[in-house]
């Protein structure tokens, strides 16, 4: 009775699936008689930071005439319709890639993939039917937004061009979007429960500074915390980043005058869009392209400069107990920086 209550739930919450089935079940059978060779992708448990980079590769396996599968967490379902639909052949979403419902492995009976892309150690793979699997590695050495990882994995079956680069989709900007701009702004994310968050001191020294420099803050956090940290003065000057659509980043972090993030899929999007950016982190800052004068990382009392300084903590505590300990003044001194950089090069 527990699992039809729960199968009756699942459907609720997923009116079309059926529909959604036959009409993809149909496209494999129009793959098998016209013989295309087909992808499936797969992002794993990762959040929107991971599918940024994921996304990334879908021009160039088109280009080689592969069909695309993606198999995305339902959370991601925003993101992905809004930046790469028109791009995929398939998108299938569970509500977890680690323990998939019945009825949705049932997809996979029908068809094989050509290639398996695996991004998460666990995740679906048990259930794809696959010629080739190729998965991310995490022994290899890697610098500027996991490059090297994923040339490793993609130029096994996929020739590259040297100049490939990571790309955002022109996101329409709202209204609401384009009034941000009326007034110089920064935005700042507070962290997330994996990587860790600021601690109240911190925000306050940070969120002072920024006042002090007449700037308005799009805030991306728990918009009630801080009301019970800073003065109503100071949080006129605060937007709420939660009320915005999540693709809609696209345009504000274009527009933002710095980003200052913990390890979050906000600094995966001022990586790509090249923003100056600080990145507050407690470990293996890998995405950052380290001489880059837009991007500061930093830790404790210093600025990393060297991949020999990163540290890899296992657990969510140690996490925060790292990024606790980083010192607000280092902080405030990388703010300073950049904005001054931004200045001279304006």
């Amino acid at each position: 009775m527990h699992s039809l209550s729960n199968l009756i739930s699942y459907f609720s919450r997923n009116k079309h699936f059926f529909t959604r089935l036959i009409v993809d079940l149909t496209k494999i059978l129009w793959f098998k008689l016209t013989k295309k060779k087909v992808v499936v992708i797969t992002t794993g448990s990762g959040g929107i930071g991971d599918y940024l980079w994921i996304r990334s590769f879908y021009s160039i396996i088109k280009e080689n005439n592969y069909k695309i599968v993606l198999i995305a967490m339902s959370n991601l379902k925003e993101t992905v319709e809004s930046f790469d639909k028109n791009d995929l052949d398939i998108i299938r979403y569970f509500e977890s890639c680690i323990q998939p419902k019945k009825i949705e492995i049932l997809f996979f009976n029908f068809f094989y993939a050509d290639v398996y892309l695996n991004f998460c150690k666990e995740c679906i793979a048990q259930f794809v039917k696959y010629k080739v699997v190729y998965t991310n590695t995490s022994d290899i050495n890697y610098n500027w937004f996991y490059e090297e990882r994923n040339n490793a994995v993609f130029s096994q079956f996929l020739n590259l061009p040297i100049g490939f680069h990571h790309n955002l989709p022109n996101i329409t900007p709202t209204k609401e979007t384009q009034k941000l701009s009326a007034h110089p702004y920064v935005v700042l994310t507070e962290g997330g429960n994996t990587h860790g968050k600021l601690n109240d001191i911190q925000l306050i020294k940070i969120i002072q500074h920024l006042y002090n420099l007449n700037y308005n803050i799009f805030f991306n956090g728990n918009i009630h915390r801080l009301s019970t940290i800073i003065s109503k003065k100071q949080l006129t000057r605060i937007i709420d980043g939660y009320s915005f659509p999540f693709p809609q980043y696209v345009n504000i972090i274009k527009k933002a005058d710095l980003v200052i993030t913990v390890n979050t899929s906000i600094y995966h999007f001022a990586l790509l869009l090249n923003r100056p950016c600080v990145i507050i982190t407690p470990y293996e800052p890998r995405t950052v392209k380290l001489n880059n004068p837009n991007q500061v990382c930093v830790f404790n009392d210093k600025h990393i400069t060297d991949m020999e300084q990163r540290l890899k903590p296992k657990t969510n505590d140690e996490k925060q107990r790292l990024l606790e300990n980083t010192k607000t003044e280092m902080i405030i001194d990388a703010i300073d920086n950049i904005l001054s950089h931004k200045e001279l090069t304006a």
